[in-house]
């Protein structure tokens, strides 16, 4: 909507005491200041981020507009990451791109000693393109982080973040663990031998007196 409709409908709002008119006015005003896609001012000298306007002889002038806004053609990136970290420490983040043009892509890390941080990719429409950082923690034992930064423009950029893999913990095998386990228990009146444990006779309660061990007990194999 132009300014001059905007005034024109701010008129009939009050006019009509329309208060939904009336807020489609406030949004125009802020879509003009900065409240747009562009996340940008428009008017020069108001709101946030305002450009310089293209003046020859009277220069820049608080309040002045721009003719309309370039976009540079499509410009849309679909941007996605991949990265990979290695126990030594080693890290490589893999960019892969799609959109059209010339593009600087820049990293900045923490934790991570970067080698060429900016590079440069020249994208055709409909084919992809990739480029590939390699890198190194300065300290093995805290996380990194990368933000991949596309022709300077915060609002698009990309964000990675991984720690050095944990060695796994070597584990006994069963078989080992459950012996030592039924060693552990034996009672102390079995006999142990070399792989074998020698069972005594069991103990008649109702007899008068205890029976005696046999001579031959029985005989368990551990395995």
């Amino acid at each position: 909507m132009l300014l001059s409709q905007a005034k024109g409908l701010s008129a009939a709002a009050q006019l009509r005491r329309n208060r939904a008119a009336a807020e489609l006015v406030q949004r125009q005003l802020q879509w003009v200041v900065g409240r747009n896609p562009f996340v940008q001012s428009t008017m020069w000298g108001e709101g946030y981020d305002f450009a310089q306007q293209y003046s020859v002889s009277s220069g820049d002038r608080v309040g002045s507009l721009p003719v309309g806004i370039m976009t540079r053609g499509d410009g849309s990136l679909d941007l996605k990451l991949a990265p990979a970290t290695e126990a030594n420490g080693e890290v490589t983040i893999r960019l892969t791109a799609t959109g059209s043009g010339r593009h600087v892509f820049t990293i900045r890390a923490d934790n991570l000693a970067v080698d060429q941080p900016e590079k440069e990719l020249v994208l055709r429409k409909g084919t992809p393109g990739s480029l590939l950082w390699k890198a190194r923690m300065n300290s093995l034992d805290a996380p990194w982080v990368a933000v991949v930064i596309p022709d300077g423009d915060v609002g698009q950029r990309r964000e990675a973040i991984g720690a050095r893999p944990q060695r796994r913990r070597q584990i006994r095998p069963r078989r080992h663990a459950l012996r030592r386990l039924v060693a552990d228990r034996l009672p102390p009146l079995w006999h142990r031998t070399r792989g074998t444990a020698s069972v005594p006779a069991l103990v008649d309660s109702s007899a008068s007196e205890p029976a005696a061990y046999p001579k031959h007990p029985a005989t368990i194999r551990l395995g």
